[in-house]
């Protein structure tokens, strides 16, 4: 796949996402794996309550691209490691953040690490941006141990 039609690609992906995101926040919450799976598990778990998605710290981002740009200011996906680290020592061990068009939840303690596993029932669903699949695709790469 040549880069133009790799950025071609990127861009509808991208764009779909952006209509996506024009939903309500309520409703764009309701869609969201993560948030499901928290009001799911506050109504099944017994050892503690969980807290509603909306609940979660999050830092400030921008209307449609989210906290992107603070990503790319950080060095993009080679320093993703130091840029989430910097997050959890302003949030927190959990806090969600809007990236483009995804909503996602980042976790650094074992222990709620240990909670979303229990809790995420028979068939979770681990979320791989599609940017990610696309690269991989390209690359000939295939999702190792961390993404499955």
């Amino acid at each position: 796949m040549s880069s133009a039609a790799l950025a071609r690609r990127l861009v509808r992906q991208v764009a779909a996402g952006v209509s996506r995101r024009a939903r309500s926040s309520e409703a764009a919450a309701a869609g969201c794996p993560f948030h499901r799976a928290l009001e799911q598990t506050a109504h099944r778990s017994s050892s503690s309550a969980s807290k509603p998605f909306s609940s979660l710290p999050s830092p400030k981002g921008l209307p449609v691209l989210g906290t992107t740009l603070d990503v790319l200011r950080t060095g993009g996906a080679p320093k993703i490691h130091e840029y989430c680290d910097r997050r959890h020592r302003e949030l927190g061990p959990i806090y969600r953040e809007t990236l483009g068009s995804v909503d996602a939840v980042f976790v650094a303690d074992s222990a709620l690490i240990q909670k979303v596993y229990t809790n995420e029932g028979k068939f979770p669903m681990h979320m791989v941006p599609d940017a990610w699949l696309i690269y991989n695709e390209v690359k000939g790469i295939q999702r190792g141990l961390f993404f499955m």
